[in-house]
Formats: C-alpha cells, structure tokens, sequence
C-alpha cells in the first residue's frame, strides 16, 4: 500500500462522517489526489513519489495555486491533516504561559486549535503568545468593538502573528439602536475586513477569518435575536458567526453552508454550565451545523486535560 492509500485508509477510520475520494494517476510516477470533505473543512491532498505531500484547504483564498503547505513524509502530512480536520479549539483563559503551555502540551493530541481569550491576550507580551500557539492554528477572542478607525488599526497589528480567527462584535447588543449607531457599526466591520485584506496581501500571509460575535452564551437570547445580528454581519463583510449551540441549526439553514460557525457553550455530557445558559454536548453542535468549537473549562479544569479531550474528540469521531 502506497503512501497516499494509507492516509486515506487513516483519515477514513478517525472520521467516518468524512467524504473522501481519491483519483488515481495514469502513470506510475504521477500525482495522486485525495479530496476530503468534512464539516470543518474541506482538504485536498497529493502525493506524488517524488514530490511527497501537499495539502490545501479549500476555504483558503488562494486554494488553486498550489499547496498551502508540503510535507515530505507520511507521519508529517498526517499530522498536520488530524488537527485540521479537529473541530475543537481549547480556550486558553489562564494568565499563566506556562500553564497555558501545560495544558495545551496535555490535550494537543485532540485538539485542532487554540483559542486566545482576554486573560491571556492581556497578561502576556506578543512574543510569549507566538510561544503559547506555536504548531497551532489559533483564534485570537478579543471581540473588538470601537470606532471604525481603532478597530481598523488594532487588526492592522495582529494580523502578522498569523491567527486563524479574530472575533469582533456585532454591536452592543441593543435592539433600539439608531441609524447613526447601526452606521458606525456597520463601517467598523467593512474597515475591519479591508484591514486584514489589505495587511495580509502586504505582507504576503494567509488572510485570518473574522468572526462575528452575536448574543454571549451567559446572556439570554431566541434564533431570531441572534440571526439578525449574523445575518447583518455577514453582509458587512464577516467570515463568520460566533453563536451558542442552541441557534446554530437556525444559522445554517438561514445563511448557507458559506459562513463559518464557531460555538462556545460546550458541555460535556450535560455537566456543569458553570455560569452559560446556552449550551450543549460536541456531538449535538456539530450535529447543528457547528464547524468548530470553542471548549475550555471541560477539559482545562478536568483531573485529567487530556482523557477528556480525546473524550470529546471520540464523541465527534463515532458520532454520538
């Protein structure tokens, strides 16, 4: 069995829900091809005897102009594909790097990303986060809300470090708010947009996802509430929708397969909600039309980080 048979064989055993094909070249030194469709992403692999590995994402925007990134070896390339193809991200909220570092070393095995929150953003120098994410994809959860021009600026400055996600917020969640106010609004998120394009083609690196925070998971809120507010910052421009679990099935159906749905809430197997009021289990997330999920105090403050990541990642895995 030939190098690319076998990560296919592999992908196809870890993530059973996964649609995976693979086309097969007409002469033996040829490339081979292995596409991937999973509801976190969509990948495709070649493998060629002499070229080794190339993997590209399919939401990427320069998929069709070679690989994102190439490996050499089997062990390498399968590496890389398991955590994109993992759909958790584990919320660092500790001061602590070095405990940050602790807890990310004991879950990485299961887990996709890591997810940057206030505590840690603000406790440390930018040079110590690089070191936190280091072998991650990463979201920087700093939900930015100000005047158009500050939040333009502040993107401008982090979109070297490379996050994968940022998130701002839709507004201050007032439902009377007046045409001045929903302007202002409405302009931070497209001169946020235009920041991360413009200073990641400058700069030659990929270009990070913006994520729209609608209603917080601790606060009470309907679909109805929450699509309204995805609904208009999809059209402003943003990448995606930050949302509890319980209004992702309104989401999906009402924006399309298109916007990224990134869910905090995540409990596992119905364990404490500590102070969230929307919530629900990896699998009925997913189930919703979720494609990543923001998890911390389930894992961080368990006895043993790691049991219960890859407790959550075979939930996903069976589908149950």
């Amino acid at each position: 069995m030939n190098p690319i048979d076998l990560l296919s064989q592999h992908i196809r055993e870890d993530w059973p829900t996964a649609h995976v094909t693979m086309a097969r070249p007409r002469h033996p030194k040829g490339v081979w091809s292995l596409d991937v469709i999973h509801a976190v992403t969509g990948l495709v692999i070649q493998w060629g005897p002499e070229s080794g590995f190339g993997v590209s994402r399919l939401d990427t925007e320069s998929y069709g102009e070679g690989p994102d990134e190439n490996f050499s070896t089997l062990d390498e390339a399968e590496s890389r594909i398991k955590h994109l193809l993992n759909p958790i991200y584990l919320a660092i909220d500790t001061p602590d790097s070095e405990e940050a570092r602790d807890l990310i070393a004991a879950a990485g095995d299961y887990i996709g990303g890591v997810k940057i929150g206030l505590t840690h953003w603000f406790a440390n120098d930018r040079a110590m986060i690089a070191e936190t994410v280091a072998g991650y994809d990463w979201f920087l959860d700093v939900k930015l809300y100000d005047i158009p021009t500050q939040v333009e600026g502040a993107l401008r400055s982090v979109v070297g470090l490379r996050p994968m996600f940022i998130s701002l917020h839709t507004g201050e969640f007032k439902e009377n708010a007046n045409d001045n106010e929903r302007r202002s609004e409405e302009l931070m998120m497209l001169m946020a947009k235009h920041a991360v394009e413009r200073e990641a083609a400058v700069s030659a690196i990929p270009q990070p996802k913006l994520l729209a925070v609608t209603i917080p998971t601790h606060l009470p809120a309907t679909p109805a509430q929450v699509l309204a507010k995805a609904q208009r910052a999809i059209s402003c421009g943003m990448d995606g929708i930050i949302s509890s679990p319980l209004e992702l099935a309104t989401l999906r159906s009402e924006l399309g397969s298109r916007p990224i749905l990134m869910t905090p809430g995540i409990t596992l197997n119905g364990g404490p909600r500590d102070e969230q009021q929307r919530t629900a289990t990896a699998h009925q997330a997913m189930r919703s039309g979720a494609n990543y999920l923001v998890i911390g105090r389930p894992i961080t403050r368990a006895d043993d980080p790691r049991a219960a990541a890859k407790e959550i990642l075979d939930s996903l895995r069976i589908g149950k």
